[in-house]
């Protein structure tokens, strides 16, 4: 139903219109060889920013510098080094007190000679010098002198080479494997420290093995009395009778 007047008001809502036209911006496209020179520029920009950091502060890009800083403040080290020095006085005191254990029972001592430095013929790895390191010969000696001395016991040092490779049964260079030491004459089986400490204590006053014989000259002489008393001819050296070791260990109970 059209209502009077309807068409004159809708002419003159139309004439009342105001129509815009709007323009969207368009998308500025930059060629792909004007984007790889930007960035270039940027990247050369960061560059030569850096390299005049650089040469500001060298002494702090320095690696010398940067190792005596290291060493100054004692970075990186420290929780190695308190490591080192809690283990170090550790393996002193349960060395001490095995020593004085020791002359609680004997007022003789004799000892192997720790004090020779190790001369390698050639070059050790890391490993092994890491082993050789960590080897607490040093404390031992030292052990030994200071409560020896204290104590008022008597302590004797012999010549170590050979002594735990020596079977002390027949007195016969032996085969070693880990801590056994198998004689290569009778068959016997002796743990190598048990075997070292008696073979330490027959060179206690043999003349021929002294102090400062050359561990080449001591393999020489068990060698030859080992043949002489294979051939039951008599020892022409000038050693004396010295104590015969008959407690072998039986495999079965190093296997125990």
């Amino acid at each position: 139903m059209k209502l009077p007047g309807h068409d004159a008001i809708a002419r003159q809502a139309d004439e009342h219109l105001v129509t815009h036209r709007v323009r969207l911006p368009r998308k500025v496209v930059e060629r792909p060889i004007r984007q790889v020179a930007k960035r270039l520029l940027l990247a050369l920009a960061v560059l030569v920013a850096t390299a005049l950091i650089v040469y500001a502060d060298h002494d702090g890009y320095n690696e010398q510098a940067k190792a005596d800083r290291i060493t100054a403040n004692n970075l990186g080290t420290s929780k190695r080094d308190r490591r080192h020095r809690a283990l170090a006085g550790k393996v002193r005191s349960v060395t001490f007190t095995a020593v004085h254990q020791v002359v609680d029972k004997a007022k003789h001592i004799v000892a192997e000679d720790l004090t020779r430095p190790f001369a390698p013929r050639e070059k050790l790895g890391k490993n092994t010098n890491r082993r050789l390191a960590a080897w607490t010969k040093g404390v031992t000696a030292e052990a030994f002198d200071s409560v020896s001395e204290r104590r008022g016991s008597a302590l004797t040092l012999v010549n170590a080479a050979y002594t735990s490779q020596a079977a002390p049964c027949c007195r016969v260079l032996g085969r070693r494997k880990g801590d056994r030491l198998h004689c290569t004459r009778c068959g016997a089986v002796w743990q190598a420290d048990h075997a070292a400490a008696i073979n330490v204590l027959e060179r206690d006053g043999d003349p021929d093995i002294t102090l400062h014989t050359s561990h080449t000259r001591v393999k020489q002489l068990i060698q030859e009395r080992a043949d002489r008393r294979r051939t039951r001819l008599p020892v022409q050296d000038s050693s004396t009778l010295v104590r015969r070791a008959k407690n072998a260990i039986p495999a079965a109970a190093l296997n125990e």
